[in-house]
């Protein structure tokens, strides 16, 4: 998911659900949650669509946008504040 965006400035929720057979609208709903932002102001497109797509305004944050899908951020977070 993050290689995908960073390298590629896209999601294909078709490749990940085949590759993983999952369905990706149910496994990741707290990071569509989460890129509602992102779309909001312009910077992806198409959160619930098939195909998320970093926009060019969003080139400059792809790496926040990539951490969004990053399994292990929120227990990095919570352990700096102990």
């Amino acid at each position: 998911m993050i290689e995908a965006c960073l390298c590629n400035s896209r999601i294909s929720k078709n490749e990940i659900e085949r590759r993983f057979q999952i369905n990706f609208d149910d496994y990741f709903l707290s990071e569509l949650m989460r890129l509602r932002e992102y779309e909001r102001d312009g910077l992806i497109e198409g959160r619930m669509s098939r195909m998320i797509r970093v926009r060019p305004a969003g080139r400059v944050f792809v790496r926040a946008i990539a951490k969004v899908f990053d399994a292990f951020q929120s227990s990095a977070i919570a352990s700096k504040a102990v």
